[in-house]
């Protein structure tokens, strides 16, 4: 991601939550989220060396990646994790606080609050 567009992100973010920061705290987000370009060069090349379980070493990179006909995949991770991690209203109960919210509102098990309180 360049720089530009990492500010917007970092100025989005601040403006959504309502925060307010220097010139300098903004630049400090800036390069706090921003990889260089040697940065994302060794990240993707650490990932390009991990090899890929040959089939029938790996039970569930086997079940995720079973395609029908058609040449689609037959299971949805995203769609097993909320059926996982939801009751029959879709809520969830919040990983990091205990509290119980809807699951679509995050997409992940963790709440709104903690989510935001992250960062």
């Amino acid at each position: 991601m360049n720089r530009v567009k990492t500010r917007k992100l970092v100025d989005e973010m601040v403006r959504e939550r309502g925060l307010t920061k220097t010139e300098e705290e903004l630049e400090e987000m800036v390069d706090t989220l921003m990889f260089n370009e040697d940065d994302s060069k060794a990240v993707m090349d650490h990932l390009k060396s991990i090899p890929k379980p040959k089939p029938g070493e790996n039970e569930l990179f086997d079940h995720y990646n079973e395609k029908d006909e058609k040449g689609n995949f037959k299971h949805d991770l995203w769609a097993d994790l909320k059926a996982g991690n939801t009751n029959d209203k879709g809520e969830c109960e919040c990983s990091m606080c205990g509290t119980t919210f809807m699951y679509d509102d995050t997409g992940v098990n963790v709440c709104k609050e903690c989510m935001e309180d992250s960062f």
